[in-house]
């Protein structure tokens, strides 16, 4: 547990969910179809994707087992992966 949250504090981008955020994740669900809570997750990824575009060298990995919401990220030209893709390695 001591790993996950320095991991946490030091590599992740908390995301504040504000009306524009959930606005946007309305968008998204009428345009692709979404489910609520994966339209909220969606919309934070396109929200902190806009911020780092200041930051050439940080590219942002959408990460979900979803595979139809891999295949949107894709879509939305957005780096993704699905964690079933990789061995356990504990």
């Amino acid at each position: 547990m001591t790993f996950f949250r320095r991991d946490f504090k030091n590599l992740y981008q908390m995301v504040k969910i504000d009306s524009n955020l959930i606005e946007r994740a309305g968008e998204l669900v009428l345009q692709y179809l979404l489910r609520a809570y994966d339209a909220v997750q969606f919309a934070s990824a396109l929200q902190v994707r806009s911020l780092l575009t200041s930051f050439p060298d940080i590219q942002l990995i959408f990460v979900s087992a979803d595979d139809r919401l891999l295949n949107i990220a894709q879509i939305e030209t957005l780096l993704a992966e699905n964690p079933n893709n990789y061995p356990d390695t504990d």
